[in-house]
């Protein structure tokens, strides 16, 4: 075989793989792109493995997946058994078979990576690569040692007709074949970090800061109603009830308040669906009033209304919910006395520095707290890191640099709060989003992370939000219009994004990112619940599973039978149609008690003919016959003159019938 079929095989093998590597456990890389990379230089050298050692090495593949992955009953452990398998066909390819079988195991590793990743981009890698292949086994099903298919003409028509019939197929199906809510494959592994956002189950004054430099896309909403302003657009994603002074954690006995847990539609209801793969705590717009999870996964629901999910299936957690958008959570008792947790020395530093604060009523303090903040201190995306311990960093705030961010000035409210027997908490998640007018949906990315106050009086718990009174604009006009118009996210290393924000590129981005949601919508997240509204809008709300299998196998039956008879006939050679015309032709003049010389000269027939008495309809047959054939100045007949003959035809064998 040419040299070329086996750096193409290695190019394949290498962009299936390196591009995803993030999919896999760092030791499958560096096993792999050994494996890969030697694979070149043997070949390349002319180096012959002995049989011994290739089974050693795949013995070896096989062992390594096992003890890395727990087994093989995963499909990450797949991925990984045929990646190697790949890598280590690369040292026996020789013939026809050995490039089926490398193609053959290239695609199952493919599958497998799309089952990981659901990605548009792998889905199209996977559409271009079967592409190319499809060409290389055209020609080594010909027995040639170079390819050929793609540079020639017909063949490529061949490919084209080929992909274009099993691409329409494919999606019809896709679309109408039932769909099931369950999966195959599930991942059991849970996560304290969510990677898509760097949210933990701890807030120290300084982390969000370090989410807001992160401009990737954390999830995208879309409200099917009414949209809530961009001041009331809070997305919840944690409770933090526990401080040392300065930091917050998670409450693990905090349970998810009872009252919260009845599901009733809210007055803003929407669609959510995560930019990555991954698990952790989704978010909700606050208030939550209902929550479903629309993609496989365990579902914990805790604090004010947070939603832990451990995906079962590897996709992108997609949910639904409801709100109402009001600062008031739940008229829930104290369920801890955690909610007034604070140490000893910091309770009693804030009462000696604000004994003003003492005996006021909650909307009382609250406003004194909102003018501490608004009269003195500033707001930066970069306010520094503070040092010392929570009460020194406490005290550092307040008294010496009174500069800070969300994170900062919540924390701070939260203890004071406390510190005159308030119970409060620290919520932490995003609040505003970019609107895509496109695509009419909401873009959250890292920039609109954001923390917050939620305090408890005798009307229930509500929120309380300091960067309302510090800057105001910031919740008003949302981070990414804030950061534009005061030039703060240029303080924040993010002066590459403010010189984008208009003009067309602007637009250009978000024709790109709508284009990618809108096609995730439709076929990534297409499951059991989109099938049934996209049959809704079709008129087909009421058909049942079972029908949509006999629709679905009739479907694929007429488009075989078509693609059939369309290959069958654009497929022969036109001059060879002509050739069996005129042999039928021939054939069927012993009626005429003539018998033809097959290489007798079409006029001198016709000639001939005319002296038996023949008809019109046989005689223009013979002329239309040597008009295509001789005739012509075209280099072969088309569709419409081989209409045409195949009509005389018909026309001069009734003829020839009649005078039997």
């Amino acid at each position: 075989m040419s040299r070329s079929l086996f750096y193409i095989c290695w190019i394949f093998l290498g962009a299936g793989l390196l591009p995803f590597y993030n999919l896999h456990h760092p030791a499958l890389i560096v096993v792999f792109c050994t494996i890969w990379a030697l694979a070149l230089i043997i070949y390349a050298k002319k180096v012959k493995l002995p049989k011994a050692l290739r089974t050693v090495l795949l013995l070896s593949g096989g062992v390594f997946v096992w003890q890395d992955y727990d087994g093989y009953r995963s499909v990450e452990a797949a991925a990984a058994l045929f990646s190697i398998l790949a890598a280590l066909k690369l040292y026996e390819i020789k013939t026809a078979r050995d490039y089926f079988l490398f193609f053959l195991i290239f695609q199952l590793m493919m599958i497998a990576q799309y089952l990981l990743l659901e990605s548009l981009m792998l889905l199209a890698f996977m559409v271009i690569t079967t592409t190319l292949m499809c060409g290389i086994f055209m020609d080594l099903q010909r027995g040639k040692k170079d390819v050929e298919s793609i540079l020639q003409k017909s063949k490529r028509k061949v490919l084209f007709r080929v992909m274009s019939f099993s691409l329409i197929l494919t999606t019809l199906l896709f679309f109408i074949f039932p769909r099931a809510n369950f999966t195959l494959f599930r991942n059991q592994k849970t996560q304290t970090v969510n990677a898509w956002t760097g949210f933990s189950s701890e807030l120290r004054p300084g982390s969000i800061s370090e989410i807001m430099q992160n401009d990737q896309a954390v999830f995208r909403a879309r409200f099917s109603n009414q949209t809530p302003a961009m001041p009331e657009m809070y997305w919840q994603g944690g409770t933090l009830s526990v401080t040392d002074g300065f930091n917050w954690n998670k409450n693990n006995r905090l349970r998810y308040l009872a009252a919260s847990q009845n599901d009733v539609r809210g007055r803003y209801r929407y669609v959510a669906d995560m930019a990555e793969v991954g698990g952790g705590s989704i978010f909700l717009l606050a208030p939550a009033t209902s929550f479903k999870l629309l993609t496989l996964g365990q579902t914990t629901r805790r604090g004010l209304g947070d939603a832990f999910v451990s995906p079962l299936s590897h996709q992108k957690l997609r949910w639904s919910g409801s709100s109402n958008a009001s600062n008031f959570f739940s008229n829930d008792p104290i369920l801890h006395e955690d909610e007034l947790q604070l140490p000893v020395e910091v309770r009693s530093y804030i009462r000696e520095a604000f004994p003003q604060f003492a005996g006021l009523s909650l909307d009382r303090l609250q406003r004194e707290i909102y003018l501490l903040f608004s009269k003195d201190f500033s707001y930066s995306l970069s306010p520094g890191a503070y040092t010392g311990s929570p009460l020194e960093q406490l005290k550092e705030f307040l008294e010496v640099r009174k500069v800070g961010i969300c994170e900062h000035f919540a924390s701070t409210m939260a203890i004071i709060l406390r510190s005159f027997d308030y119970p409060a908490h620290v919520m932490v998640g995003f609040q505003g989003g970019d609107f895509n007018d496109l695509g009419e949906y909401w873009l959250i990315r890292g920039r609109d992370a954001h923390a917050w106050v939620s305090v408890y009086d005798s009307n229930g718990w509500r929120r309380l939000d300091p960067t309302s009174y510090v800057v105001p604009n910031r919740l008003i006009f949302g981070a990414t219009e804030f950061g534009f118009t005061q030039g703060d996210f240029v303080q924040g290393n993010m002066g590459w994004f403010t010189a984008i924000r208009s003009g067309l590129l602007n637009d250009v981005l978000k024709v790109v990112d709508s284009t990618f949601y809108s096609l995730n919508l439709a076929f990534i997240n297409y499951d059991a619940d989109s099938q049934q509204e996209f049959l809704s809008s079709l008129g087909l709300k009421n058909w049942k599973r079972s029908w949509l299998k006999w629709v679905s196998a009739l479907i694929a039956f007429v488009f075989i039978i078509t693609y059939w008879f369309y290959s069958r006939g654009s497929g022969q050679n036109p001059w060879r149609s002509v050739n069996r015309s005129y042999h039928t032709f021939l054939k069927k003049l012993h009626n005429l008690d003539l018998n033809v010389d097959q290489a007798m000269p079409p006029y001198r027939l016709v000639e001939l003919l005319q002296q038996h008495g023949a008809g019109s309809a046989t005689i223009s047959f013979v002329r239309s016959y040597a008009a295509i054939k001789y005739a012509s100045t075209k280099s072969k007949p088309d569709r419409f003159e081989l209409r045409h003959l195949k009509s005389q035809l018909s026309l001069a064998l009734k003829e020839l019938k009649g005078r039997k």
